[in-house]
């Protein structure tokens, strides 16, 4: 356990009954996921899918290997259109 920070795209993890995501997870540039922890963070998170961020907080691993992150701070990085990468 220990802080960290994180950047990647926001993912889903897992889905309810009715399909509708219900836990997402933090995918890396250097192939790491991490699961996010249910908080407030993590609600406001859950707009954001497919979109990159930067995340910090505390960083837990279970011991069937899983990597989960309880975010306390994140920063949704604005798109690159194809227009401004020329």
């Amino acid at each position: 356990m220990g802080k960290i920070d994180v950047t990647g795209i926001i993912i889903p993890y897992n889905w309810g009954e009715d399909g509708n995501v219900i836990q997402i997870a933090i995918y890396t540039n250097k192939e790491d996921v991490y699961i996010v922890e249910h908080n407030r963070q993590e609600r406001e998170l859950l707009k954001h899918i497919n979109r990159r961020v930067e995340a910090k907080g505390e960083k837990n691993e279970r011991l069937d290997g899983k990597k989960y992150i309880g975010v306390q701070q994140y920063d949704i990085q604005e798109e690159i259109t194809d227009e401004e990468s020329d």
